[in-house]
């Protein structure tokens, strides 16, 4: 997923390219390197706007899912409310009925036996079940109602409610969204790879350049990563999200990483 690595790694490629014009206009013209670097930087670049492309995909996708999971649980939360309403009216009904009904025990054994048979989980029982369970329950629950014709009033009462039909297209949306969740982290995570796999072919070219023009001591003028003031700050755990660069970053993408530091207080 967008994470730290993530935003370190666009971080350390943003400053790279940025300098690789003046790079290679450091080169003499002719040098045969030249070309290498120039085609490594291209290929990086590609595998930049292809991360930041899958880091977006990503934060949309983390967004939408928050999103269903709040819309399912309103609709979770409403559905549940109608069967409490309806377990005690159906209870009522059948089990307390009207003094002057003048119910014969038999009668009155028969309703709990339609009742137990209706409403096989107390709306606190419900409350234990999963989702996707609890949502399946009521549905039939209230599916079955239709059948009994001393509760048809109350089934007609419930038939065309938003929560019945509300609730199971919610969970379907979070499932979908969940699946979509994990498909864009696992374009970040394939992003990822073939970014840093470019930035140390880059690396590669420009410390070979160096090597070659018997300037290695300039590696960290070209490279972040041969930076010694960038790699303290790596090494005493400053948050990437503090680097020059990175605000930017982040403002493109639309969200800083998942795991960034909360933003100090002002």
């Amino acid at each position: 997923m967008y994470n730290q690595n993530v935003l370190s790694q666009l971080v350390v490629s943003t400053h790279d390219l940025s300098l690789i014009k003046s790079f290679v206009n450091s080169l003499p013209p002719d040098d045969t390197w030249t070309k290498t670097g120039i085609e490594s930087a291209n290929d990086l670049k590609i595998s930049q706007d292809n991360l930041i492309k899958a880091a977006k995909d990503d934060v949309r996708e983390r967004n939408e899912t928050t999103d269903a999971r709040a819309k399912l649980y309103i609709a979770l939360t409403a559905l549940t409310t109608w069967h409490h309403y309806a377990y005690g009216h159906a209870k009522q009904k059948l089990t307390n009925p009207n003094p002057d009904a003048q119910l014969s025990p038999e009668d009155i054994e028969a309703n709990q036996k339609k009742f137990d048979r209706i409403f096989k989980h107390t709306p606190s029982q419900l409350a234990n079940l999963g989702v996707g369970n609890a949502i399946e329950i009521v549905v039939a629950v209230f599916d079955t109602l239709k059948s009994v014709p001393e509760l048809k009033e109350l089934a007609d009462s419930l038939t065309g409610k938003k929560a019945v039909n509300d609730a199971p297209a919610a969970l379907a949306l979070l499932e979908r969204e969940t699946n979509e969740d994990r498909e864009a982290i696992e374009r970040v995570v394939r992003a990822s790879l073939e970014h840093a796999k470019n930035q140390r072919l880059y690396e590669l070219a420009v410390t070979g350049i160096l090597t070659k023009a018997d300037r290695p001591h300039e590696l960290g003028k070209w490279l972040l990563e041969k930076d010694p003031a960038y790699r303290a700050r790596r090494n005493a755990k400053k948050p990437v999200t503090e680097e020059e660069t990175a605000q930017t970053i982040m403002e493109e993408i639309g969200s800083p990483p998942v795991d960034a530091p909360p933003a100090p207080t002002p």
